[in-house]
């Protein structure tokens, strides 16, 4: 963007003030409402915006504003996606096992974006930028299969087809603050099937968590981590 040393060091810092701001924003939201996969989507269509902008635009300005898209979405994705597997993992084994593989499978990614944006590709970097718009809508992809897949599980679940987890319970979508010690609370009989609702026991939980169709397995959760 042709700015000198000094303010190119100044102009680091302020596209993360807004990263900040819109984790904390999107967090909140998806704790509210239980809902990881939305969030996910929203910080991805950031990116797909911002990157164009900061890539192909003439004007330095322009190009700065997209930073600033590109950093929030990819950025707030991180922790929204970490939720993401930590809310529908059941098993504290299993997920931290997911949670070490999904950080370690981030690292990954940073090497391969290392890789893309090769020197004799500047000063445009056109196929490094090229690489995240396709790992963008990749992700966009991954997103709705699993929601897709999750919704057919928990529909089979409800009919009593089959159990997920091993424990009968459809996914959920409990928010950070609430993943504590879950026990079951009521159990409502429907279609034949014993459907059990859980709660925290965290008294600030606010009772009973919301079901959504959004389960996540390691695999999806993986290839989303590397893309990030």
């Amino acid at each position: 963007m042709h700015f000198s040393i000094g303010a190119s060091q100044c102009l680091v810092a302020p596209p993360y003030a807004l990263a900040a701001i819109v984790m904390y924003g999107t967090g909140w939201w998806g704790d509210k409402y239980h809902m990881r996969g939305p969030v996910i989507v929203f910080n991805m269509l950031l990116c797909i915006i911002g990157l164009p902008i900061m890539g192909f635009h003439k004007n330095a300005s322009v190009r700065y504003f997209g930073v600033f898209l590109t950093t929030a979405g990819a950025n707030s994705n991180v922790p929204a996606v970490m939720s993401y597997q930590a809310n529908n993992i059941r098993g504290q084994w299993k997920r931290a096992f997911c949670s070490a593989t999904l950080v370690g499978f981030g690292g990954i990614g940073g090497i391969a974006g290392s890789l893309v944006f090769r020197s004799q590709d500047a000063p445009d970097y056109h196929p490094g930028l090229y690489a995240c718009l396709a790992c963008c809508l990749l992700t966009l992809v991954l997103v709705a299969v699993q929601t897709l897949w999750s919704l057919r599980q928990n529909r089979r679940a409800d009919r009593g087809e089959i159990e997920l987890e091993n424990d009968g319970v459809s996914y959920t979508a409990a928010s950070p603050s609430e993943v504590k010690m879950l026990i079951p609370c009521s159990m409502n009989k429907r279609d034949s099937d014993i459907h059990i609702r859980w709660k925290s026991t965290d008294a600030h939980a606010g009772g009973l968590y919301s079901q959504e169709a959004k389960g996540m397995e390691c695999f999806s959760l993986l290839w989303i981590s590397c893309l990030l």
